[in-house]
């Protein structure tokens, strides 16, 4: 007969409360990633966005919200949504020439766990997958 153990429950809670997709793209050297800014998310989500991609090397530069994904040859779209000060979900989405290239998908169904810099690290990490 198996026992369960809290730790083998946790885990289990844990392992069913999120959902990712990844979709990871190849980058060239040196190219700049322009990001649409997203008005209806928290600022600090796009300073840390930036801020996985310059510990990788990318560079990047914000564009106005109204921009479209082919206004620079490597584009970003990015959503995230929080309920009661826990990130639910985050997206990124990340165009060539105006089309789909790389992607990023978190859902948090229960809102286990806090939001945490490392998730946009992972994520980032992900996409960008060497």
């Amino acid at each position: 007969m198996r026992t369960l153990t809290a730790s083998n429950v946790i885990a289990a809670l844990l392992c069913a409360c999120s959902a990712n997709h990844v979709q990871p793209m190849s980058r060239s050297p040196g190219e700049r990633l322009c990001i649409i800014e997203n008005p209806r998310v928290r600022p600090e989500f796009l300073q840390e966005y930036r801020d996985a991609l310059r510990a990788r090397g990318i560079e990047s530069e914000v564009l106005a919200p109204t921009a479209g994904i082919a206004a620079c040859p490597l584009t970003s779209r990015y959503l995230a949504a929080w309920t009661h000060g826990t990130l639910t979900s985050a997206h990124l989405d990340v165009f060539r020439d105006g089309q789909p290239a790389g992607r990023a998908v978190y859902q948090n169904r229960w809102s286990l766990s806090g939001y945490s810099r490392g998730l946009l690290n992972e994520m980032v990490d992900q996409i960008f997958a060497k």
